[in-house]
């Protein structure tokens, strides 16, 4: 598998024009410029953090790596920068890979997204990669961008998903099982046993040939009793083989189940000849498991798939729990009072499952048809905060919500009709403190002697992915007019750069700007031309200050600037480099008016801790002061608004 991706996952972060990080040089590159300090403090920002930052090439050659890369990967940057990033691609994520690239260099920029790719040392990774165009003179000469390692987390996401699989996996087994069971009791007739358990069991435990062998451990020989699947020339019901040498022989003498997978033949038919008819016919995978009676091998019981690599160790407990039920049926042919021998290992493996279903992370509980609890594990007690004494007494609708009855009625009926609903359900359940959650539901139906008799649901807690959603509906933070964020978008993601400032012990710089005489403009060009001035102002707030900065217009004529990592002094560097770019504004621009911003500054420490808010009455109150203390710069000399 290549090295992933490199240069897809492009969100709507604005990088623009940095140059290579393993050169000397100013980290802006793009267009000439005075050196400053804060390019450096902007230099050390990209060698220090822990997301690789990468350039590339509008023919996807990399041009600049930054350390971050070499702690990630294990690769030296010089491996591979000059080298295209099509190298680090999985072969299977080029063509996502090839089409976000596209869309950089049209100009566009694609909104985050994951590929993966090697270490060096071959450990398989995924990153969340968002790249944007790079522009020089107007043209896109490549992409910027940013790869956060997000491994971690895609492994915890599938061992949440795998957790989920197991508890249906379990639910379902205990659903099958019982009803094999039910079938043992129901008959003496051991091929309808057999053939109504093969087909039962298929659904649990994939398998492309079933059999049981006799063991004859006197005579020295295994008789195939019973065989369903893939036709094996010597194995059919009636044939005979030597116990000798055989598979069979080792499960018989360790009474312990084996499981067998392997595609090379010679090395099949150097351990077990009695095997090879069977690879010859596409088996690639088996797993054998002893049949007891009165502690004594009387048979064994194969389960066999064409897969490679098809079995493991909960298959083969699955298996052993299925070969307990085979031993059931066939002491009952052989002995009638092994039926209570049956019903115990039934009971004992509904246990262990119900164990398994105390301790999964998803709620499990079961109703009956009425929809009275008659059971429900831990999972579903601490998400609803009842005791298992206090569930065991409601009803279904103690914990569903008027608003949302007929729904969970309509579905129970889907369920009761055919078995199982077809798609999960999201509903919300009140808790006994009053509270409510919202759930993902999956529900089934259990049956008794063939009859159903109670309803079993699946659920898992959704209620944050419900309020990020409901949150997503409500939140606006763009300013439609500037393209800034607005005063919810200041505050959403400048709370928190101040909890992460806090935390990394980093300091911030926050500015408070007025447009001068915007009043006047409106009032004697028209709104149009006001209009322009907040759009002119943002624009010159946006060359100013760097891309990691949050930016917002908060209100009228109001905008605000959280500098990120900004040291003492910084502050007028900021300012002046603002006033100058105002300056080159006003000179290229004949208007009727000279643009121009009143100016205040708050600076937050991890040593003086302050809020948001409280920075921000800071900064207003300085540049209430600075408004009120100098002289109106303007050329048209009327007072500012």
């Amino acid at each position: 598998m290549k090295e992933a991706w490199m240069t897809t996952m492009m969100s709507e972060s604005k990088i623009s024009s940095m140059g290579e990080f393993e050169k000397p040089g100013p980290v802006f590159e793009e267009k000439e410029t005075t050196p400053w300090d804060g390019e450096e403090l902007y230099r050390n920002l990209v060698e220090n953090v822990t997301d690789v930052i990468y350039s590339l090439t509008e023919d996807g050659t990399i041009t600049s790596l930054n350390p971050a890369f070499e702690k990630l990967t294990g690769w030296s940057r010089s491996e591979w920068i000059g080298r295209s990033f099509i190298g680090m691609v999985h072969p299977e994520d080029i063509p996502q890979v090839m089409e976000r690239f596209q869309e950089v260099l049209k100009g566009e920029v694609p909104p985050p997204s994951e590929s993966r790719f090697l270490s060096k040392s071959g450990e398989g990774l995924v990153g969340e990669f968002t790249c944007t165009p790079k522009v020089k003179d107007g043209r896109v000469v490549g992409g910027l961008g940013i790869i956060r390692d997000v491994t971690r987390r895609k492994h915890t996401d599938e061992l949440m998903e795998r957790s989920r699989d197991a508890a249906k996996r379990l639910a379902q087994a205990r659903g099958i099982l019982s009803e094999v069971g039910r079938m043992i009791h129901s008959t003496f007739n051991l091929e309808e046993v057999y053939d109504r358990i093969a087909e039962e069991v298929r659904s649990l435990l994939p398998f492309d040939r079933m059999s049981i062998d006799l063991v004859d451990e006197e005579g020295g020989r295994v008789i195939v009793r019973y065989a369903a699947g893939i036709f094996v020339p010597g194995h059919q019901p009636g044939d005979v083989f030597s116990l000798a040498g055989s598979a069979t022989e080792v499960v018989t003498q360790t009474r312990s189940g084996l499981m067998i997978q392997t595609e090379d033949r010679e090395e099949l038919a150097s351990l077990f000849t009695a095997l090879v008819p069977a690879f010859e016919a596409g088996i690639r995978s088996m797993v054998m498991i002893p049949l007891l009676s009165k502690e004594k091998v009387i048979g064994v019981l194969l389960f066999q798939s064409t897969q490679p690599r098809a079995y493991s160790d909960q298959e083969m407990k699955l298996a052993e729990s299925v070969g307990s039920l085979f031993e059931g049926a066939i002491a009952k042919i052989q002995l009638f009072t092994e039926r209570v021998r049956a019903e115990e290992e039934l009971r004992e493996f509904e246990a262990r499952y119900k164990a398994l279903f105390d301790r999964t992370l998803y709620c499990i509980y079961i109703h009956d048809l009425e929809g009275r609890f008659l059971d429900a594990n831990e999972g579903t007690l601490n998400l609803l905060e009842y005791s298992r004494e206090e569930i065991l007494s409601l009803q279904l609708s103690s914990i569903i919500g008027e608003e949302q009855w007929s729904s969970v009625q309509k579905t129970l009926e889907e369920i009761q009709e055919n078995g199982s609903q077809k798609n999960p359900a999201e509903f919300k359940f009140r808790k006994k403190t009053g509270g409510e959650v919202w759930v993902e539901v999956e529900a089934s139906v259990l049956y008794r002697e063939g009859r159903p008799y109670a309803i079993q649901g699946i659920a898992r807690d959704i209620t944050a992915r419900k309020k990020g959603e409901e949150e997503l509906r409500a939140l606006s933070l763009v300013d439609e007019l500037t393209h800034l964020y607005n005063r919810r978008g200041f505050f959403t993601l400048g709370e928190q750069q101040l909890r992460v400032a806090h935390r990394m012990k980093k300091e911030m710089l926050l500015l408070f700007a007025d447009v001068d005489n915007l009043k006047w403009i409106n009032d004697n060009l028209g709104h149009p031309e006001g209009d322009q001035a907040l759009i002119d102002t943002a624009n010159i707030l946006k060359e100013t200050f760097r891309d990691s900065d949050v930016i917002a217009r908060f209100g009228g004529d109001e905008f605000v600037v959280l500098g990120i990592e900004t040291p003492e002094g910084s502050h007028e560097i900021l300012t002046n480099r603002l006033q100058e770019n105002l300056r080159a504004h006003n000179t290229v621009r004949n208007s009727l008016y000279t643009l121009s911003l009143s100016i205040g500054v708050a600076r937050y420490t991890p040593e003086n801790s302050m809020t948001l808010q409280e920075l921000l009455v800071r900064a207003d109150a300085s540049m209430y002061a600075h408004k009120g203390n100098r002289h109106n710069a303007h050329s048209n000399g009327r007072t500012e608004s």
